[in-house]
């Protein structure tokens, strides 16, 4: 098969020849140990035993598991393809002339696009920030430097990791399922209503359920009860947790009665 032939950016030799100029190596050294943390095959490694793990947990725990091992499976196919008729020589190959500075040799020397590291990272920390959103932040930082550790190296052109994080989002976005929609904790959704129980109201003389006494801002009253509009997520009572979390329920001292789409929990 004839390969493609993609020549580097001028900002990318730009950016290669003053890593070049200024590195150290120690500073190389360094940046080589880092870049062994998005190898495939310790992703590999990894997003099995997690997805072995998930066997005994819930529901949300293996979709996200195996989400996160179609990620790693995916995001590593995809740059051998590529690879196979895209040629471009590695920046450690052609940009470092004299001293080496302790700058390694990387893989075969034409096959610096696209970064396949880079794309690992964007998968998994997309699919992170997905799954739990409270660490996308975390997993941006961690992955971006992972990333820049393979520019450090000249293993790759910065476009060539660039691209690569793109592609790996790509890949992680077109295999989400959202059928695992819920597998997002923020997100999760709540399938039944809570309701404050009405109260005896010491200054009325009533219950907060009366039409004539002050009942909470957006609440409503009906007969001996207090409806309160839902929020996803607000806990009030006693102790509930979202059934799709795996909480239990703690309403000993109540007694919840249905009518239509809607809790009511009458008074003690």
């Amino acid at each position: 098969m004839r390969r493609v032939h993609v020549e580097p950016l001028a900002a990318d030799r730009a950016v290669a020849r003053f890593v070049a100029d200024n590195t150290t190596p120690q500073l190389e050294r360094t940046s080589r140990m880092l870049t062994w943390a998005a190898d495939e095959h310790l992703l590999y490694a990894l997003s099995i035993g997690l997805w072995l793990g998930s066997l005994r947990r819930g529901p949300r725990q293996r979709a996200g598991a195996d989400h996160m091992l179609a990620c790693v499976l995916a995001s590593s196919i995809l740059p051998h393809l590529l690879k196979s008729f895209i040629d471009q020589e590695r920046p450690d190959r052609c940009m470092v002339h004299g001293r080496r500075r302790g700058i390694p040799r990387s893989g075969k020397p034409y096959d610096a696009f696209p970064s396949g590291h880079a794309l690992h990272v964007g998968a998994l920390a997309s699919a992170i920030s997905w799954i739990y959103p409270e660490w996308q932040k975390l997993a941006w930082t961690v992955g971006g430097a992972l990333a820049a550790t393979r520019i450090i190296v000249l293993a790759h052109w910065a476009s060539d990791v660039v691209v690569g994080l793109g592609a790996g989002v790509l890949i992680e976005r077109l295999l989400r399922d959202p059928s695992h929609i819920s597998i997002r904790r923020r997100h999760a959704p709540i399938r039944a209503r809570w309701r404050l129980p009405a109260r005896e109201d010491r200054h009325s003389g009533g219950w907060s359920g009366n039409p004539d006494a002050a009942t909470p801002s957006g609440s409503r009253a009906v007969g001996r009860f207090v409806v309160l509009p839902f929020r996803p997520g607000h806990v009030v009572g006693h102790t509930c947790h979202d059934r799709d979390s795996g909480g239990a329920y703690n309403d000993l001292h109540r007694k919840r009665v249905r009518s239509g789409d809607q809790e009511q929990v009458p008074g003690k």
